[in-house]
């Protein structure tokens, strides 16, 4: 191994340390309370995670770094499905800290004060300032706007809804089951994602690595020997030099793929919701659910529907969604029927309304709103469970096939060709 490679390798290695050193120190800080402000926090801990990406991009160009490469991979993966473990169990917690104090009419800023007690990180950070707030006498609602990424989207409508219609400790028991029920769907389906995503955002690059720097030279040295290329080989031949003339598309397409793969990784992680534009369409009915969720809250304790769809107009995190209830809500305010309206905004399905309007007939419009709520995330999640399922072999197949194509067409014309040297 050269000097070169020796203290890239060996400062790599220690900036990695280092900023492992930074976290750790940055913990116990936080821990011993000599750090208490979400600002500081996050600057230092982004610096930390700056060093350590630094140092493992050094190890990763280095010949041992090459070498372990599926190791370095492996080991990411696992502190990263670890990380967002660790802070869903956290938002879990705060969650049932926040429910039991609520129906045990138990302040809240006490239950949130003790768990920011026993918390570590920056949702020990969060949770002391939502403490805080509500000590000042902010309502919830209020205090979880202004702690932004404390708890889930959703969950923060629910909230909204729960408050308003005075059914918080419900409404909190309710967003756990729910919220859990989704997660389940979406870790069996994000690694699948991720997986296509990253085969085609890393493919693509190397299959224009090899379209600007290995078919010229293949074209150059056949061309040297006088020997002719196979039919195959021809044909990526003619493929790359589509790409190389229409590289404002290919270009920008793989770096869509790169976003996409990015978005959806952070998004895994609970950073940003997930909102993809073109997927509205096949969630609707998670909206549906969430929305049946707190109308059912409201229903079962006497309070008037129109009131829940407007605290919903006015919180629900997704725009479209939002902008559907505030239609609603205008047509509940002029007399028209909520369920009928639900319907002709597409917020909830004809099967959906045929069983809410015989519920209500018969008083018992609550458990209806819950069995339909559970049924619109059973078939989402069936739905979900078998679009996959039926696309994720076409496409391995097809990126199979297209791997099979380069792979003969490079390696073929060098059997005939060292063929024909070994006869010389």
């Amino acid at each position: 191994m050269s000097p070169e490679f020796i203290v890239i390798t060996v400062g790599s290695f220690i900036l990695l340390l280092f900023g492992i050193a930074v976290l750790v120190a940055l913990r116990l800080l936080s821990a011993a309370r000599y750090i208490t402000n979400d600002s500081s926090y996050s600057i230092i801990s982004s610096i930390g995670w700056i060093i350590i990406t630094g140092g493992t991009v050094g190890l990763l160009i280095s010949p041992v770094g090459i070498l372990a490469f599926f190791g370095w991979i492996l080991i990411i993966i696992v502190v990263i499905e670890t990380t967002r473990q660790h802070r869903r169990t956290q938002q879990n917690a705060l969650l049932w800290s926040m429910a039991i104090s609520a129906e045990k009419s138990v302040p809240l800023d006490l239950a949130i004060e003790a768990f920011a007690h026993e918390g570590q990180g920056l949702i020990k950070l969060k949770a002391k300032k939502l403490a805080e707030l509500l000590k000042s006498g902010v309502s919830l609602p209020e205090a979880l706007d202004k702690v932004p990424g404390l708890l889930p989207a959703p969950v923060l409508t629910m909230i909204h809804s729960g408050h308003e219609s005075g059914t918080l400790s419900k409404t909190l028991r309710q967003a756990l089951t729910s919220r859990d029920l989704f997660a389940i769907i979406w870790s069996s389906l994000i690694a699948k994602l991720l997986y296509i995503f990253f085969v085609i955002c890393t493919g693509g690059s190397i299959v224009l690595f090899v379209i600007y720097k290995i078919i010229p030279s293949y074209e150059k040295i056949f061309r040297d020997f006088g020997r002719a290329l196979p039919p195959v080989t021809q044909a990526l031949i003619r493929s790359s030099h589509f790409i190389q003339n229409n590289w404002y598309i290919f270009v920008p397409l793989d770096l869509l793929f790169v976003g996409v793969a990015i978005y959806i990784f952070i998004s895994y992680l609970g950073w940003v919701p997930f909102y993809l534009p073109g997927v509205g369409r096949l969630m609707r009915r998670r909206h549906t659910a969430a929305i049946l969720d707190s109308l059912a809250l409201a229903a079962e304790y006497n309070r008037p529907v129109g009131n829940s769809i407007a605290t919903l107009a006015a919180s629900y995190p997704l725009h479209s969604i939002r902008r559907k209830l505030k239609l609603v809500e205008k047509d509940v305010t002029q007399g028209s029927d909520w369920c009928e309206s639900l319907y002709q905004h597409g917020l909830i399905k004809s099967v959906d309304k045929a069983v809410l309007k015989a519920a209500q007939r018969v008083n018992n419009l609550p458990w209806a709103m819950r069995e339909m709520a559970d049924s619109n995330r059973r078939r989402l999640a069936y739905r979900l469970n078998a679009l996959v399922q039926l696309a994720y072999p076409p496409v391995i197949l097809c990126l199979g096939v297209i791997v099979m194509f380069i792979v003969v067409s490079i390696f073929l014309p060098l059997i005939s060709l060292i063929s024909k040297l070994s006869f010389i």
